[in-house]
């Protein structure tokens, strides 16, 4: 079965690293939290990522895959109310 060109752009960045899903962000790098809003896993991430050292200044942004020509596709909205929301 052949796949189409966005499921194979999809699995090309898969496989690269990059997936569907929330990301915290800090400063210019990215790290994958869940596919779905998971308190428990962004603090995992956070706990591994943010330290006194580094600082704690973060934000989360959602991750739609790839565009039609198999680029990164990012929200570049700042998600992580989605996640305190949870919290609350």
């Amino acid at each position: 079965m052949t796949k189409s060109p966005k499921q194979q752009a999809l699995r090309d960045l898969e496989s690269s690293g990059l997936r569907q899903g929330y990301y915290l962000v800090k400063g210019e790098s990215r790290h994958y939290i869940s596919a779905t809003v998971s308190e428990h896993a962004l603090n995992r991430v956070a706990t591994r990522v943010l330290s006194d050292k580094v600082g704690w200044n973060y934000w989360v942004d959602y991750s739609h895959g790839a565009d039609v020509f198999g680029n990164p596709a990012w929200a570049n909205i700042d998600q992580t109310d989605r996640f305190l929301d949870q919290v609350f």
